[in-house]
């Protein structure tokens, strides 16, 4: 029993490698698609981790053609199936990169493309995501300069955008970024407040159309 016990107490994997566990493998990360790398610095970190000996990667910002290989490692087979298990670190982050290199090419310059939603991620996921961004040409701030953001539920708080504006008029050396969302009243009045920036949320675009009209600066559809 206590023999049972410690063999499934085990990894898994040294059990099922237990006849190879001398054997050299070399494994690579092919790219299924046309795509931005991002995330490089992470997987060669966990390769590390995992004493394996890197043959081949790419760098940050390269671009791939499909069936390219961008990593190549060699080591132990439970290593190597280790280190697949992390392949998310450069798949996330270069699918996060090609996303907005693709919004950024297609705005043409025309519209300053701006991806926040990293902020709300789990703090071990940030870092990764907001490289990405950056890799694949986008901005991570609204606006260069200093700036205070009203999302949508601090105007739900104070009751509008007007008076969310107002309760924070004496915070005069920064610039006012607020959310409209159309909770308080229609969202093209909400536009015309006197703010310099606006975020506009989850519209069709013909409703940011309407708002542009009224003022807005900044969307996201």
């Amino acid at each position: 029993m206590v023999a049972d016990e410690a063999i499934d107490n085990k990894d898994i994997r040294d059990r099922i490698f237990e006849k190879a566990s001398l054997v050299s493998v070399i494994g690579a990360i092919s790219s299924e698609s046309d795509c931005i790398i991002a995330g490089m610095p992470h997987i060669i970190q966990k390769a590390r981790d995992l004493d394996l000996e890197i043959l081949y990667s790419c760098e940050d910002g390269s671009h791939i053609a499909k069936n390219e290989k961008v990593f190549i490692v060699r080591g132990t087979a439970k290593s190597i199936v280790m280190l697949e298990e992390n392949i998310g670190l450069l798949s996330k982050s270069s699918g996060v990169a090609t996303a907005t290199n693709t919004a950024v090419r297609l705005a043409d310059n025309k519209v300053k493309i701006v991806c926040g939603a990293w902020k709300k991620m789990p703090p071990c996921l940030k870092e990764m995501l907001r490289d990405a961004i950056h890799i694949g040409g986008g901005n991570i701030r609204i606006c260069d300069e200093p700036f205070v953001y009203l999302d949508k539920n601090y105007v739900r708080i104070f009751g509008g955008v007007f008076q969310a504006l107002e309760a924070v008029k004496h915070i005069s050396n920064r610039i006012k970024v607020i959310q409209i969302k159309g909770f308080t009243k229609n969202i093209v009045s909400e536009a015309e407040a006197p703010v310099k920036s606006f975020h506009v949320d989850g519209v069709t675009v013909n409703t940011l159309f309407m708002v542009y009209g009224a003022g807005a600066l900044l969307a996201k559809v």
